[in-house]
């Protein structure tokens, strides 16, 4: 499997990398072979990702019952990921987090709304046939040195939620853990992880000196954003340079005389190898389209210095190339292959930190 790296990474703060953590979770449940770079256990154990970044919205009268009891909840919720075993009806919320948190602080409030959602409203939750979920449970990613603290505090929000006449659903953290030799997936005992038992489960083999980071089938998500900003830019500058290629891609294999037509939304699916159709709806899915359409614009700007309105774009029909002959294909491509998108343009985009929270 290819390895995309981002430039250095600390081997001892990348088990706490959001984007790491969610990423990890996307290779796990591919349909790939095993014995390779990555081991997919989620995907061995017969699950699938159903969607990525859901907005999780309790029933009233959940919603009502905790507000009576005085616990303080979000909204509404969205987790990194939902998996699915469909052949059981099995479901499972999941969540990464850099580190542990306290019963009293404000992401509790997110957390009270997943325990709840993973419980018996899981298929009105989801929006599903009630007889669709057999079995629904929600799961914690974090840093394996902060997984005993933060099932401290899933065992608090949980009986907190019983008290108030809510019935909580199973819930279980899961560590990673930087081993001499690879990265290994830590279930707590007596606890199980999507049908994963207790244990721990090397998933991905590492080198001294090397980056262990697989290919990013996220390569960007403003809802999991490195510490580092050098690391922020690094990761939009990977999901701009799979746009350009998935461009580069249509335009080489165009007829011409002949015209390609495309959205934002396609390119994106192109880049993410589909996962970008399961995002769910929501300011995060918004701000990536709003940068990419930005970097679309600026790559339109450029080819059509060589090609005038070779790019053209309209608000109801999305995007068009037109190819009007070989030439113009031979000028297109070759601008898009030169392309660069300058740093002080990449640092006007709209920054995540602006997005509202949800």
């Amino acid at each position: 499997m290819a390895f995309e790296p981002t430039g250095p990474v600390s081997r001892s703060g990348l088990t706490g990398d959001p984007l790491f953590q969610l990423n990890a979770l996307l290779w796990l449940a591919q349909p790939i072979p095993a014995g390779g770079s990555v081991e997919p256990l989620l995907y061995r154990e017969g699950f699938k990702v159903h969607a990525l970044g859901p907005a999780l919205t309790l029933p009233l009268n959940v919603a009502y019952a905790l507000g009576r009891a005085g616990l303080a909840t979000q909204g509404s919720a969205r987790p990194e990921l939902i998996l699915k075993r469909l052949e059981e009806g099995e479901y499972a919320i999941i969540e990464c987090k850099r580190s542990s948190f306290g019963p009293t602080s404000s992401t509790s409030e997110q957390a009270r709304v997943l325990l709840a959602a993973a419980g018996p409203p899981c298929a009105d939750v989801l929006g599903l046939p009630r007889t669709h979920v057999s079995t629904s449970s929600l799961g914690y990613l974090t840093r394996d040195d902060q997984r005993a603290r933060l099932s401290d505090t899933l065992r608090a929000l949980s009986d907190e939620l019983r008290q108030a006449g809510v019935d909580p659903g199973r819930s279980t953290v899961v560590g990673l853990k930087e081993r001499d030799f690879d990265i290994a997936l830590v279930v707590e005992a007596g606890a199980s992880f999507c049908r994963i038992p207790a244990g721990e489960y090397p998933f991905i083999r590492t080198e001294p000196g090397t980056d262990p980071r697989p290919l990013y089938l996220i390569p960007y998500d403003p809802d999991a954003l490195p510490q580092d900003e050098s690391e922020e830019v690094r990761a939009k500058q990977q999901l701009f340079e799979r746009v350009r290629v998935a461009l580069l891609t249509r335009v080489g294999q165009a007829p011409v005389p002949g015209s390609i037509h495309f959205t934002i939304p396609e390119l994106l699916s192109d880049a993410t190898w589909g996962l970008f159709n399961i995002w769910g709806a929501g300011g995060s899915r918004s701000h990536v389209i709003d940068i990419t359409r930005a970097f679309v614009r600026a790559l339109a700007i450029n080819v059509n210095k060589s090609s005038p309105k070779a790019i053209t774009s309209a608000p109801d029909t999305g995007w068009t190339i037109a190819l009007d002959s070989t030439t113009t294909q031979d000028k297109v491509r070759g601008r898009l292959m030169r392309f660069e998108f300058a740093a002080k343009t990449m640092k006007a985009l709209p920054q995540a930190s602006l997005l509202p929270q949800d």
